[in-house]
């Protein structure tokens, strides 16, 4: 019982000195870096890679077609965001000023977290921000919150696993503030010929 206490009091001294460690850190304007995610830890769905999505056997006990999974991912041109499915999926498009969706029939979502919205708006994408949402009692739409009207590409097509993705890509174009493509301005070269080019502060005066 006392070796459990000790055990006990041990973690807590471990944890509050770990607290202590990030609030000095940041009170004197020092980055604090998070300990790394254990091995095994979650990183995400990617339809190139093999991570499968949040509550995959739930998923997969569901018969009908799902949204497993919202994605983005900054390509070249602008950008393609994605859809994880688990079986093919009935869609079609509607565009209206400063936005663009994609209706999916009878399809659902088995997490919640399926339905937060993806913000992009620093990327060199026409979209600001994407999100799953209700349509109905049986479909589900991915709209498009967009800074420029432009159409994507839509298209399906099988991926690792079994799963069946759904791609919208954006064309590409100059999406940012004029600003965000500016290359630093290289500071100035002194001449050969001015007397502090090799020290910038004046000579000393002599009496």
């Amino acid at each position: 019982m006392a070796a459990m206490k000790l055990s006990s009091r041990l973690a807590l001294l471990a944890l509050l000195g770990a607290a202590t460690v990030a609030a000095g850190a940041l009170a004197q304007g020092q980055d604090y870096v998070a300990p790394a995610r254990s091995v095994g830890d979650y990183a995400g769905v990617s339809p190139d890679g093999t991570n499968p999505p949040p509550s995959e056997a739930r998923a997969r006990r569901v018969g009908a077609a799902l949204i497993t999974w919202p994605g983005f991912s900054p390509e070249p041109g602008g950008g393609r965001f994605f859809l994880q499915l688990t079986a093919p999926v009935e869609s079609t498009t509607q565009a209206s000023p400063g936005r663009f969706e994609v209706i999916l029939r009878n399809v659902g979502t088995h997490v919640r977290n399926t339905r937060r919205p993806l913000i992009t708006r620093y990327h060199d994408t026409p979209v600001d921000m994407a999100r799953v949402e209700r349509r109905g009692r049986r479909d589900l739409a991915f709209v498009f919150t967009l800074r420029r009207d432009v159409r994507p590409t839509v298209r399906q097509a099988d991926g690792p696993g079994g799963y069946r993705y759904l791609f919208i890509e954006w064309p590409a174009g100059r999406y940012l503030p004029d600003e965000a493509y500016r290359r630093p301005t290289a500071p100035a070269e002194l001449s050969p010929e001015d007397p502090y080019a090799d020290d910038e502060r004046p000579p000393p005066v002599r009496p």
